[in-house]
């Protein structure tokens, strides 16, 4: 109970240090700043789970996962995120950048740079390593997040495209000023390469980060970056420490199918700041994706819910992997089965089909209802393999955050796949590399800062 106490007294003098600079660029904190004077007080810091689920839903809702009927859209607010559905070229989120650097940057900082206050001894170093991995894990997956939102994509360019402030001390005094992409992928993967070497190969819990956790987050990291390499050797090296999926035929088809915390689950993070436009019942999901799955692929019954009433024929989300606690709910974490897809994908690029197929099949088998044989996928090139695993990857994927990151890195590569909204009666096209891809920063911060915005053609 002391330990609570201490630490929630912590978390209000931090919050409103934080509250009071507004991502760092006002006034400075309170001197009153209670300071934790012990390794076990950043630890159980490391250990409010509630800091580090500041996670946007914000990639979901601009992918094309989901649509919401005209009459329905009507009565979405600005605050449920209804400009961001249709791209409004102007439309900026406070709640998203806020979530994102108020927490899960700001906190991670105060841990680096109180531990610099401790000796590090032969004692204490498991201990002092931990919490330092910990916290460059959490800052990496922050940085990864807004990289996906406030920046181009990484492409040839990316050492003169501009990137997101990378915020590495709690210090109100350091200016915030804009990276290149470069250099915001090159701080993710810094920061993640050194989390590598500090933290156990297994966490107690699934929101604690591990080397396994690290090893998916680097193989998410390099796939947005188009590292295919890289991508599928952090793949391997995740999956040879912990490889299992579940058989859905073993998972009860009830209102919760999947439990917390289950086998697939290798990092844990959910998306607490979620915009509700993609809540029940106004999101549904998009009709040719859910046509898309076999009736004998368990995931169209587990991800998928019918809808009643007058939205009888629309289906919608319920396949969360918290699902007994949030439903249509959107997980972002690492699992087993993204891991299968990123090797699959870098293998088939590679050329190596046989290698490709062998993994796309180990996870579909896990998905078909084995009441008929599952029908081994076969084919004759790389290139047909490769685009069975892209559809397979939309399929498993849903609900994910991660369409958007995919959709981003796909039309670079020339796929030229438009998205549309019809809102209104007007058709809203968001074509390939439009300025768009890349949200607009808070105009205040913007004001404050002194930082360049984000260009629009308008």
């Amino acid at each position: 109970m002391k330990k609570i106490i201490l630490i929630r007294l912590l978390l209000i003098t931090l919050s409103l240090s934080a509250l009071s600079c507004q991502e760092y660029l006002e006034e400075k904190p309170a001197k009153y700043l209670t300071i934790p004077n012990s390794l076990e007080d950043l630890q159980a810091l490391m250990n409010f789970r509630n800091l580090y689920l500041q996670n946007s839903s914000m990639p979901e809702v601009l992918a094309d996962n989901y649509y919401v009927e005209e009459s329905v859209w009507f009565g979405i607010t600005e605050a449920d995120g209804k400009l961001f559905y249709h791209w409004d070229s102007k439309v900026q989120s406070n709640r998203t950048w806020n979530g994102l650097y108020n927490s899960m940057v700001y906190y991670p900082n105060v841990v680096l740079d109180q531990l610099q206050n401790f000796k590090e001894t032969a004692e204490n170093q498991s201990q002092y390593n931990r919490i330092r991995g910990q916290a460059l894990f959490y800052r990496a997956f922050a940085f990864y997040q807004l990289a996906q939102l406030y920046c181009k994509p990484y492409a040839e360019s990316a050492k003169t495209d501009i990137g997101i402030p990378l915020r590495t001390t709690a210090s109100v005094e350091t200016p915030s000023v804009r990276s290149s992409v470069q250099e915001t992928y090159d701080r993710i993967i810094a920061d993640l390469l050194a989390a590598l070497d500090l933290l156990p190969q297994q966490s107690d819990f699934p929101t604690q980060p591990s080397k396994v956790a690290v090893y998916g987050l680097l193989s998410r990291c390099y796939l947005s970056m188009r590292d295919y390499a890289q991508a599928g050797k952090y793949a391997d090296l995740c999956l040879k420490q912990q490889s299992e999926l579940i058989d859905y035929n073993t998972i009860k088809m009830d209102s919760a199918p999947f439990k917390r915390f289950n086998k697939e689950t290798i990092y844990y993070s959910y998306c607490s700041n979620t915009l509700t436009v993609l809540h029940s019942p106004r999101a549904r999901i998009d009709t040719l994706l859910y046509q898309s799955y076999s009736d004998k692929d368990l995931r169209k019954k587990l991800f998928f819910k019918a809808m009643t009433g007058a939205n009888v024929g629309n289906f919608e989300f319920s396949g969360c992997y918290d699902s007994e606690k949030f439903l249509n709910g959107i997980f972002n974490g690492i699992t087993t089965g993204e891991m299968y897809l990123n090797r699959a994908e870098c293998y088939a690029r590679d050329g190596k089909t046989d290698l490709a197929l062998a993994d796309l099949n180990i996870l579909l088998k896990a998905r078909w209802d084995n009441t008929e044989a599952y029908p081994i996928i076969t084919t004759v090139s790389a290139d047909e393999a490769l685009e069975k695993i892209l559809m397979e990857r939309r399929k498993e994927l849903v609900y994910r955050g991660l369409r958007w990151s995919d959709l981003r890195r796909f039309n670079l590569e020339g796929r030229n796949i438009n998205l549309e909204r019809n809102v209104n009666g007007q058709k809203y096209i968001l074509p390939p590399n439009d300025p768009r891809w890349v949200l607009q920063i808070p105009d205040d911060v913007i004001n404050r800062s002194g930082m360049p915005q984000n260009p629009r053609d308008n």
